[in-house]
């Protein structure tokens, strides 16, 4: 549907209106193609996005209530269900590329309804997902007693993820005590000339330094780019007053050999852990 401003007050309001919506529309099969574009007015190349007809306007129009209702006194504005191929298209070359996509037909299911906002960075407008809810996705617990709904996604929505955050540190203190050290996230970014080569993200807490992903780029490894960010990240660990690194990865995997390398040992095996693929736990040490 086409963007709405919503005020950060209406925000609850939008996110309970698009779970209630997914929860009860079923998948919908789509078609994509042909190629279409928004010239003159926008510089977009996309793909047309058809549903079982009607499906896609009596979704848009289920929303289009509350806080994401047309503004007062402007009807709705025409809006094409499509998929961006670019938005930064070449006027002259928009009829060869239309000619060139003309044949292009593909199929996929719509799964969810996502939330986005825009953020800007200097001049630059992007749009970021804020939250999401599986279409259909939704259950009740417990009807008669303490009635539960349950909802899926592949994120948790800014209400449930500051119930989370408060919750899991009340816990916490509850658990281990008021001067526990809680978790806490850490993102490591490595550049080399300006572009992202390397990223490291994990958490600690206390004695336990875990790294939860660290990748290299593709064509940058084999330069002792991972056994670099790796010795950082110790000398991190030690300055938070870790007493180990953990961290997770495929058994047998390029991994597992680059972490023991690096003093990692396994501490436990996990069977079918992942996409049906064995992982170990492994740990180094640090005192």
């Amino acid at each position: 549907m086409p963007p709405r401003n919503v005020a950060a007050a209406d925000l609850t309001t939008v996110l309970a209106l698009v779970r209630d919506t997914a929860a009860s529309t079923p998948p919908l099969r789509l078609a994509l193609g042909p190629p279409d574009t928004f010239l003159p007015s926008a510089p977009v190349l996309y793909l047309r996005c058809a549903a079982a007809p009607g499906a896609l306007a009596e979704l848009a129009g289920r929303l289009a209530g509350g806080p994401l209702a047309p503004p007062s006194g402007r009807g709705e504005r025409d809006f094409v269900p499509h998929v961006t191929l670019t938005n930064r298209l070449d006027e002259s070359m928009a009829p060869t590329l239309v000619e060139a996509l003309s044949a292009f037909r593909a199929e996929t299911l719509l799964e969810s309804l996502t939330v986005f906002e825009q953020e800007t960075v200097g001049s630059a407008r992007r749009w970021v997902p804020l939250a999401d809810a599986w279409l259909g996705g939704r259950s009740v617990l417990g009807r008669g007693s303490l009635e539960l709904e349950l909802t899926l996604s592949d994120r948790l929505d800014p209400e449930a993820e500051a119930f989370f955050h408060d919750a899991w540190e009340a816990h916490q203190h509850a658990s281990d005590g008021s001067d526990a050290v809680l978790e806490r996230p850490f993102a490591l970014a490595a550049r080399h000339g300006g572009r992202p080569v390397a990223v490291a993200t994990g958490e600690w807490a206390g004695a336990t330094f875990v790294i939860s992903r660290l990748i290299v780029a593709g064509d940058l490894r084999g330069l002792g780019i991972g056994g670099r960010i790796l010795g950082h990240l110790e000398r991190l660990a030690r300055d938070a007053g870790a007493e180990r690194l953990r961290l997770f990865t495929r058994a047998g995997g390029a991994g597992e050999g680059l972490y023991e390398r690096h003093g990692f040992s396994r501490t436990a095996f996990l069977a079918s852990y992942r996409a049906g693929k064995d992982f170990v736990v492994m740990e180094r040490r640090l005192t």
